[in-house]
């Protein structure tokens, strides 16, 4: 199934990743690859300030001053979610991934997402708090999404790139765009990169930032890893949850039914 509506030119594959935690200087409003702001100053801030938090085991996750950024109470049982028209062939797609993708987070934490059709899919916080919406953006990741960080607590966007120099190839493969979706929800869900901690070294180092918290040791399995960034997986695998994925998210939004924190 191809990523018909929008005409731009792919070009070639990227080359090897070479990364920090800085903004892409052709998308302001993106930091680390794919975590997405509502605009640029947004995404500075969230570079420039620090945490006071405490470590947890399983967790690496997105702060916000004292506090660690997770989606609010109200959101958690029924976190509303749309996919736009505007993904045109590929919209059917996108919607089976993402409902596949949702299951396996609420499968092991108590958050609850729910499918909805406004008449239009575009304002988030407004059509549902989670707008599924294309763009032809930088051309390095297939994705990108907000975390629960500031004007994200009230909506949150996800983007799929139309652009992507090998979008074709994703969206046919129902894994390849599970997997995709499993990792940008958990951005949803607050959580940041598995490459995110003291103990990693390789092209994807990130030590500009510190809006998140490095809580445990580097898992090259978790589903918030990059196959570029050392992930021990392929995009084209079956989508999985590492075991540190599933018992990370469960301490931070407790397991399914027994939310909301401090968990039983």
């Amino acid at each position: 199934m191809l990523l018909a509506l929008v005409a731009c030119d792919h070009g070639p594959a990227p080359a090897a990743i070479g990364l920090t935690c800085a903004m892409l200087d052709e998308a302001p409003t993106l930091v680390d690859l794919d975590l997405r702001f509502a605009n640029a100053d947004e995404a500075r801030e969230y570079l420039e300030h620090g945490s006071s938090e405490t470590p947890r085991e399983h967790l690496i996750v997105a702060t916000d001053g004292p506090s660690i950024a997770t989606l609010p109470l109200e959101v958690r049982g029924d976190l509303t979610y749309c996919v736009s028209d505007e993904l045109g062939a590929s919209r059917d797609a996108v919607i089976a991934a993402t409902e596949r993708a949702a299951a396996m987070w609420s499968s092991v934490a108590d958050v609850r997402f729910r499918f909805v059709t406004p008449p239009r899919c575009a304002e988030r916080g407004v059509d549902a708090h989670l707008v599924i919406i294309p763009e032809c953006g930088a051309s390095r990741v297939v994705a990108n999404a907000m975390l629960p960080w500031r004007s994200g607590r009230r909506g949150q966007e996800l983007a799929i790139n139309v652009c992507y120099w090998d979008h074709d190839a994703v969206v046919a493969s129902d894994d390849a765009l599970t997997r995709t979706l499993l990792h940008e929800l958990g951005h949803v869900l607050g959580l940041v990169h598995a490459w995110n901690t003291a103990d990693y070294v390789g092209a994807c180092e990130c030590a500009s930032s510190t809006s998140f918290l490095a809580l445990a040791p580097y898992d090259p399995a978790s589903i918030m890893n990059y196959p570029d960034c050392g992930a021990t997986w392929s995009l084209f695998d079956p989508p999985a949850l590492s075991d540190a994925d599933r018992a990370g998210i469960e301490e931070l939004y407790c397991a399914p039914g027994a939310g909301p924190p401090p968990c039983p």
